[in-house]
């Protein structure tokens, strides 16, 4: 069996143009791969020891600024571009508009389910993920 590590040291004596918190992130993103491929290989029996818990578990780095707010102006303009000629399109609106009129973060929205929506009512009701 073959194990590849890269540090980033790698990266920066090859000149890529990268900040070290996106080597990071990289860097963690495929060792959390290779742990997944590992484990099915030891789940699905193809391996007989579970190597997995040799690959040291790493931490993505989320970036420290703040989020920016779009303009009033720019939700029109992305609005205004988006084609609502099919069912998917439409479903697309509909997922941008409950974003930038009711302030839904993805996570809720995607969660989102028919029976949540109450059509007489005009109510829409759900479950607030980040609070629980």
């Amino acid at each position: 069996m073959v194990f590849l590590l890269i540090s980033t040291n790698f990266f920066q004596s090859h000149n890529f143009n990268l900040r070290l918190q996106d080597i990071r992130n990289h860097i963690a993103v495929v060792s959390r791969r290779v742990w997944h491929f590992l484990s099915f290989c030891y789940d699905s029996r193809h391996i007989q020891r579970d190597v997995s818990k040799c690959i040291l578990p790493t931490k993505t780095i989320r970036s420290r600024m703040l989020p920016s707010a779009w303009t009033e102006d720019e939700i029109k303009r992305t609005l205004s571009c988006i084609d609502r000629a099919s069912m998917t399109d439409k479903r697309n609106y509909a997922i941008i508009l409950l974003v930038t009129r009711l302030g839904l973060r993805a996570g809720d929205v995607r969660e989102l389910k028919i029976f949540d929506i109450d059509w007489k009512m005009r109510r829409i009701s759900i479950v607030i993920g980040k609070t629980m």
